[in-house]
């Protein structure tokens, strides 16, 4: 055999291999398995929520500020609250990963902007404009100017972040996350069961929930969206 058929076969082989290991993958990405958290652990007393008048179905996600796709999914997050605010409870716990460098800044500053009322506007503000503050080497300078826009009290936002005041509650959200089997950003939890799916698949879960007057075993539609792990 010569060396040149060597070769062809070699490579043959290669993309075989891969064939094979990427239809596995697809596979294994097509069959979420459903996981079952303790409602305790998701929602503390201390949470971030947004609670419909006549609640249908709980959602909680966990996530980072910094996270390109929680960014992305915080648009259709936003439809589907303005669609059906009134019969979805909402929850925001922080995640924030080791590998994004002001994550947890952004979560201190979205906590010290609640303390004085506008958690969830400094929330937007956040993910809105991640581009202008996530690559910048200050971004606690665009986090101060983003709570000058909010009008708060700057002198009680920036006590709260230089002593670190929320720190304990981003950190419990963290320990929380890792108990219910958190490992990348952002993950879901749909009335207590982890959601395995794109963000369109989430809404069509949330839709059927409310319609069906938020049946416990709704089946969950669509294959895994992309989420950013820890590492």
């Amino acid at each position: 055999m010569t060396g040149e058929a060597k070769t062809l076969i070699g490579i043959g082989l290669v993309t075989l291999v891969m064939f094979i290991g990427g239809i596995v993958a697809l596979t294994k990405d097509r069959n979420p398995v459903s996981q079952t958290a303790d409602q305790e652990i998701l929602v503390r007393e201390n949470s971030n929520v947004l609670a419909g008048e006549n609640s249908k179905v709980t959602i909680v996600e966990f996530a980072d500020y910094q996270c390109p796709f929680c960014a992305q999914t915080h648009p259709a997050l936003q439809v589907m609250l303005t669609q059906y605010g009134d019969q979805i409870t909402y929850v925001y716990r922080h995640y924030p990963l080791l590998q994004h460098q002001y994550a947890q800044l952004a979560a201190e500053a979205a906590e010290a902007a609640g303390a004085q009322g506008k958690y969830w506007e400094m929330h937007d503000l956040l993910y809105l404009r991640q581009a202008e503050w996530a690559e910048s080497g200050d971004a606690l300078t665009i986090f101060q100017q983003y709570a000058e826009e909010l009008e708060l009290n700057m002198e009680e936002f920036n006590l709260a972040i230089e002593s670190n005041r929320f720190l304990p509650k981003i950190q419990q959200d963290l320990a929380d996350g890792n108990t219910a089997g958190v490992s990348g950003t952002p993950t879901f939890f749909v009335d207590g069961n982890r959601f395995s799916g794109s963000v369109n698949g989430l809404m069509a879960l949330v839709e059927a929930r409310i319609n069906q007057g938020a049946e416990e075993n709704a089946e969950l539609p669509e294959a895994p969206e992309a989420t950013e792990s820890e590492e």
